[in-house]
């Protein structure tokens, strides 16, 4: 994956992220936290995949 695609697909995934948790009720912050919490699982979850990979091509 290149890393403007990772770049677009976390910028997507935030704004959503942001915008569920404002339609929930919750505050420019909350929903700021919410965003940032997916963009964190979000990271990790590509960079074990991309570990995963390594290790395979190995």
């Amino acid at each position: 994956m290149a890393a403007t695609a990772v770049n677009d697909s976390s910028y997507q995934i935030a704004f959503a992220a942001y915008e569920n948790a404002r339609m929930d009720g919750l505050c420019h912050e909350g929903a700021w936290e919410c965003a940032v919490e997916v963009l964190c699982a979000f990271n990790a979850e590509y960079l074990l995949a991309d570990l995963q990979k390594e290790i395979r091509h190995a």
